[in-house]
């Protein structure tokens, strides 16, 4: 909200725990795209979380 720059802290990669969290969170459906926004090109926008 202050508009400073996001660092990322995490990465996850590994498929089968990616897998898990999808499955925890009810995203793990492969052509399940309702709930994602459409794409766009956001360019040098900054991020907003909320």
């Amino acid at each position: 909200m202050c508009g400073g720059p996001v660092p990322i802290i995490a990465s996850i990669e590994v498929p089968d725990v990616i897998q898990k969290i999808l499955q925890h969170v009810g995203l793990d459906q492969p052509g399940d795209t309702q709930n994602r926004p459409p794409l766009t090109d956001q360019g040098d926008q900054p991020t907003t979380l909320f």
